[in-house]
């Protein structure tokens, strides 16, 4: 293993117990690390061995050119080694330059050919790929009744699209979950950590969702700390946890509800809580919260939504090596805790990412859709 300033060290710990092979080579694709799944898999040859015979089979120079341009690559794996996986090649830089890759082996199967797996997984793949074409005809169809409805002004039809674009997102947001568990289920979800400072991107986050949370008459605060939180994290699975976090916190309160999100330090840890004043959760439900698929609504004792959103947040949480928990009182409301480990990293440079305005530009970004449950969507 490398030492205290090799920009692995940040991926080790998210990647050494996964389920996966994953593989770590330098910019010459030079074999420098394995997680205990790699290693299993290749019990009797030298991973290098492995990496070796990729290159070789494949024509790398344009492989290395799309990687030179910050692009993630899968490539099927035409080695003898194994002809069952799919190579995963997703590139690590410092500033401008390549510096290395982190290599996910995937089996061939599930990588090309989603609707060859069997029972619930060929399902739900079928569900969600079906689901997007009509999904996208019905989006650019509401754009063109609000077009038209400029020059009538008829407010019946305003109110018409606006239902059908919530039910819409809501839907999208369904299929967009369905497809996150599955890609974590079989070892495809990317993961792209990024040294940041956490406490400037919870604040900017908050300050824009504290808008829409506002405007359905909840009181939304956030604290965090004065000095920077400097930790490597993925931007975009933290704000996917702390939006679903949000948003299941606004739809169980009733008037004079308020959600606090605050930002803390403890033991090498920064730990970020979303707190309300709801309807609470009583001790039984509580125990299955993060069961795949497991929903419900004590105002009705049925289920609501699809039941992924805090399986998804735990699975996030864990990739980034941290953990999360819930404490809940019927009648009192619910806190929500998930941890990140602060993992300085030197050789690595540090980066501003502008998630939160680049999702106000997006009408189907990931704020948008998470919080279609409780929110306005975006006019059309």
């Amino acid at each position: 293993m490398k030492g205290g300033s090799w920009w692995g060290n940040s991926y080790i710990k998210s990647f050494e117990d996964a389920a996966i092979p994953v593989i770590l080579v330098d910019q010459g694709f030079t074999y420098q690390w394995a997680n205990k799944a790699a290693k299993a898999l290749f019990p009797n040859q030298a991973i290098n061995e492995v990496v070796n015979q990729f290159i070789f089979s494949q024509n790398f120079s344009t492989i290395f050119d799309q990687l030179t341009q910050k692009s993630t690559v899968q490539v099927a794996a035409k080695c003898t080694l194994q002809n069952d996986y799919d190579f995963q090649l997703s590139p690590v830089f410092d500033k401008e330059n390549l510096i290395g890759c982190v290599v996910k082996l995937c089996k061939f199967a599930i990588c090309n050919h989603p609707l060859q797996l069997e029972g619930i997984d060929r399902i739900l793949a079928t569900f969600t790929h079906q689901t997007r074409n009509p999904l996208s005809t019905i989006f650019a169809a509401l754009s063109g009744i609000t077009r038209c409805n400029d020059e009538l002004e008829d407010p019946a039809i305003r109110e018409y699209v606006n239902k059908i674009s919530t039910q819409c997102y809501r839907l999208l947001r369904s299929s967009a979950n369905i497809s996150e568990v599955n890609r974590y289920q079989h070892g495809l979800s990317t993961f792209s950590p990024k040294k940041q400072d956490l406490c400037l991107f919870l604040e900017q986050l908050c300050r824009i969702v504290s808008v829409m949370i506002e405007s359905i008459g909840i009181r939304f605060r956030y604290s965090v700390p004065g000095e920077p939180v400097i930790t490597m994290f993925d931007p975009e699975k933290i704000s996917t946890v702390v939006l679903n976090l949000i948003s299941n916190a606004a739809k169980f309160i009733g008037e004079q509800g308020e959600i606090l999100v605050t930002l803390g330090l403890d033991n090498g840890q920064a730990s970020i809580s979303v707190k309300d004043n709801g309807l609470g959760i009583n001790d039984k439900i509580l125990q299955r919260v993060f069961e795949t698929y497991f929903s419900y609504d004590p105002r009705s004792a049925g289920i609501c939504g699809d039941g992924l959103g805090l399986t998804i947040s735990k699975m996030i949480v864990l990739e980034h090596g941290g953990s999360i928990a819930v404490n809940s009182h019927e009648g009192v409301g619910t806190k929500v805790v998930f941890t990140v480990p602060i993992k300085p990293d030197e050789s690595t440079q540090l980066t501003i990412s502008d998630v939160a305005n680049e999702y106000l530009c997006d009408r189907f970004s990931n704020m948008f859709v998470i919080l279609s449950d409780v929110c306005k969507t975006p006019d059309f």
